[in-house]
């Protein structure tokens, strides 16, 4: 009985990354399938998908975690997901600091039985997956171009940073110019549902008021929206489009020593209960906390409705915290 019991488990064990690959496809086809019968397309699919991630700070979390060698790691992350789901999978590394990685696609000729029974082409679920990689990638600043060798059945990922995340060109703070506001009422109108905000019950539109932006060449990496009180500036908004490379770091300097020059004694902010990494980051930058405003933001939203109920790592965002940092004392 054990004897039989080896021969079985060995003639599993011999198996199972074929079965386990075997085994995703079909859940990854379902999942296809289940989006067609509620009309959505694998494009929409994809948006939702990165729209839950987005909400729970999946992308700010992997970003905040990888470290300077960020394209070797997510590369064995590449690779590891892959292992999954092809076969013969091969690795080479440019003189371009691009990664090369070649895959077998097994499934295009032995598709699983999900693909007859839920009506799959083998050709849209590499697109789909392809797609997918493609925009998680891009999230971290990732860039990957597919590319097939027919004769061999193989999916080719081309695996670089992407060209406007770079970071060899240096930061500089400067104003906008008039073809900054075209980008930044798209920016805007994107991220926000429009260019105006809410703060402590009083609507701003961010487009009229004091701007700084962070640049790599031309390429717009950073937004600081502020307004002067008289003797106090508050910042209505402070964007990081390039994550945890010293973007805000920058900005924040860079407001901080224009007020001392100007005599501003001290800069104010509101952020939203949701918005942790903000609050952590503002705390390392010297500022205390000064307020709390129950409920403000459910508030605030009556006034524009476009404010999510739900934020960062699920949280209901409803409250508004108030920091501030004395310039002269």
């Amino acid at each position: 009985m054990n004897k039989l019991n080896d021969d079985i488990l060995e003639n599993i064990y011999k198996n199972i990354s074929t079965k386990r690959s075997k085994t995703i496809v079909n859940y990854i086809a379902m999942l296809m399938a289940l989006a067609r019968d509620h009309e959505l397309n694998e494009d929409d699919l994809i948006n939702w998908i990165h729209s839950k991630l987005s909400a729970i700070g999946y992308f700010q979390e992997k970003n905040r975690l990888f470290t300077q060698n960020k394209l070797d790691e997510f590369v064995v992350e590449f690779i590891e997901g892959r292992a999954l789901l092809y076969d013969d999978i091969n690795i080479t590394e440019t003189k371009q600091n691009e990664y090369v990685i070649s895959s077998k696609l097994w499934y295009k000729k032995n598709p699983p039985e999900s693909f007859f029974y839920f009506g799959i082409d083998p050709e849209d679920f590499s697109n789909y997956a392809q797609k997918l990689a493609q925009i998680n990638a891009e999230k971290l600043g990732i860039s990957i171009n597919f590319s097939k060798d027919q004769a061999n059945d193989n999916e080719i990922a081309h695996i670089q940073l992407s060209k406007k995340w770079s970071l060899s060109e240096e930061l500089t703070v400067t104003q906008p110019s008039s073809k900054d506001f075209s980008w930044l009422t798209c920016f805007f109108n994107e991220h926000w549902g429009g260019t105006t905000m809410v703060s402590k019950g009083t609507t701003y539109n961010v487009l009229n008021e004091n701007i700084m932006l962070a640049k790599r060449g031309d390429t717009i990496v950073g937004i600081l929206v502020y307004k002067i009180f008289k003797e106090e500036a508050e910042i209505l908004t402070l964007e990081a489009l390039e994550k945890y490379h010293g973007v805000g770091s920058k900005l924040l300097f860079e407001l901080e020593q224009h007020l001392k020059t100007q005599n501003i004694q001290s800069i104010n902010l509101i952020t939203s209960n949701d918005n942790l990494n903000a609050i952590r980051f503002y705390q390392r930058k010297g500022y205390s906390f000064k307020n709390i405003y129950i409920g403000a933001i459910d508030k605030a939203r009556m006034l524009k409705p476009t404010i999510p109920s739900i934020g960062n790592y699920g949280i209901n965002v409803k409250d508004e915290l108030e920091f501030e940092k004395r310039l002269i004392r």
